[in-house]
């Protein structure tokens, strides 16, 4: 750890304003990434996001530089992200066993984020996702959906390399299981059913 990043760790814990808005400005991309993919269509990931902030500033001061801080902050997410889902597992079970007063439901309308999550194939793509483990989600959207090399996802959710290559074979494999049952075509697919059609 560098003498300005100790330095600015410590500004953290104090609650500098200036030290949190260099923060936010840092991971604010990695952390809404991970909430959107992670969370499933259940979870609102500026929301998700709000959330880890606010555990992470309140957590920074035990950060003690034994890994990176966005692996440290990867940590967070996934606790955060844990503890919604339950949240809203129990609600729908509570929803279902309690309904809500008719008009009360309805009276509340869809937000921006409902809206986009309308759309078939995102939805398909989220019931993909949330029928995977929690283990082979986050190397499938690590590695497949951001793109990261296998040395830095091995360190975000420590493991080794190997051990993410594997992870990553089962994952990608269990997943187009899902997609094909669900029937959901990757656009190599599509533009192979576009053809035959085309061509009678």
């Amino acid at each position: 750890m560098s003498v300005d990043e100790a330095q600015w760790l410590q500004d953290l814990a104090r609650g500098d304003p200036e030290a949190q808005a260099r923060f936010y400005d840092r991971f604010l991309d990695d952390v809404v990434g991970w909430c959107w993919r992670l969370g499933g269509g259940t979870l609102d990931p500026e929301d998700a996001a709000h959330d880890v902030f606010v555990v992470a500033l309140s957590k920074v001061g035990s950060f003690r530089g034994d890994s990176s801080l966005r692996t440290w902050l990867f940590g967070v997410t996934r606790r955060v992200l844990a503890n919604q889902r339950r949240r809203v597992k129990t609600r729908r079970l509570r929803e279902r066993l309690v309904p809500e007063p008719s008009g009360r439901a309805a009276a509340k309308g869809p937000g921006p984020l409902e809206e986009v999550l309308r759309d078939e194939e995102l939805q398909l793509v989220h019931r993909c996702l949330d029928g995977l483990s929690s283990k082979d989600r986050e190397v499938l959207v690590l590695s497949a959906l951001e793109g990261r090399p296998a040395r830095e996802v091995a360190e975000l959710i420590g493991t080794t390399e190997g051990a993410v290559y594997t992870r990553l074979h089962h994952a990608r494999r269990r997943f187009r299981r899902t997609a094909q049952r669900l029937g959901l075509q990757s656009p190599a697919e599509k533009a192979r059913r576009g053809g035959r059609k085309e061509g009678g």
